[in-house]
């Protein structure tokens, strides 16, 4: 589990985690989400295959994933953000 999400959860792990990234952030997100949580798919920064991506949820779930995140006010935790003009490294 990422130290960030052990340090918010106090190490039970994240019940709903928003997961932007794609392939390259996927593992990360599936790693602090708690056993029975669930992770909303919103949307991809780079290409990933179909098994790179397993379990790619449905619209009913991202609709519940925005309902929880605007009535709970969550804050979620920002790691790395970029302009939309710069390429991958």
């Amino acid at each position: 589990m990422p130290g960030w999400a052990a340090e918010a959860t106090n190490g039970t792990g994240a019940d709903f985690v928003i997961e932007t990234g794609g392939s390259g952030t996927n593992a990360k997100s599936i790693d602090a989400t708690k056993p029975g949580g669930q992770i909303g798919v919103i949307g991809f920064l780079s290409r990933a295959k179909q098994e790179e991506m397993p379990g790619i949820g449905s619209n009913q779930l991202t609709e519940k994933l925005v309902r929880v995140v605007t009535s709970q006010n969550i804050q979620p935790h920002i790691y790395e953000t970029f302009g939309v003009d710069e390429e991958d490294s």
